[in-house]
């Protein structure tokens, strides 16, 4: 099954997607067909939007996720939830501004649409001047006309977070950081990670409980 879009937006390209039925995980099936790919200059990425949603773009993705122990729609649930409430907890100044900027997210009864995403489990790298540098999280995939009131929300939602909570991590950061700051944000992660690999159930069972503070 697959479904073509040739778009004046993408320059040309061509898009395709295709739903592959198998156990085996992205990265295992990526590697299997890795030199046709290079042979043909083939871009291939995790795409989870469906088939109608080809114009997607990752803005960013989410320290102090671990994609191997925790749920994605957990997670996923869980950053809907505090991105309303802080909408929610926004003085009526700050909501107008936001209605009247974005006005086809707003909802005659009050409501402002948080944009639909996914989570993909992910490889963030970097370059740091001992060397490149990689950990994993949880990447965001959006359509792309989402993308920036997507970055908005999600800098009010994680504003008042600190190094020691879920941040959000927009992908511009690298530009905008020097190379060995940014890296150590992905180093942060790293260890991160190995916290919760030697004590998975312990991370699991806090992170139930524990509320991400509204990051970056």
């Amino acid at each position: 099954m697959f479904n073509t879009t040739v778009s004046d937006q993408c320059q040309g390209q061509i898009l395709v997607v295709v739903e592959i039925r198998s156990v085996k995980t992205f990265y295992a099936l990526k590697q299997l067909i890795w030199q046709w790919l290079s042979k043909y200059n083939v871009f291939m990425k995790q795409h989870t939007l469906g088939f109608n949603q080809v114009h997607i773009c990752s803005p960013g993705w989410f320290s102090h996720t671990n994609p191997t122990y925790h749920s994605k729609e957990r997670t996923k649930d869980d950053i809907f939830y505090w991105a309303t409430e802080t909408f929610n907890n926004l003085s009526h100044y700050e909501q107008k501004e936001m209605t009247e900027e974005f006005p086809s997210y707003h909802h005659e009864d009050g409501r402002f649409e948080i944009p639909e995403f996914q989570l993909v489990h992910c490889t963030i790298a970097g370059k740091s001047s001992s060397g490149k540098v990689e950990t994993e999280a949880y990447e965001v995939q959006i359509e792309c006309h989402h993308g920036k009131i997507f970055k908005i929300i999600m800098e009010l939602t994680f504003e008042s977070a600190t190094s020691n909570d879920k941040l959000f991590i927009p992908f511009a950061l690298k530009c905008e950081l020097s190379s060995d700051k940014y890296s150590s944000i992905i180093q942060q992660q790293s260890i991160y990670l190995e916290t919760t690999v030697t004590f998975p159930s312990l991370e699991l069972a806090t992170g139930v409980c524990s509320r991400m503070h509204p990051a970056w």
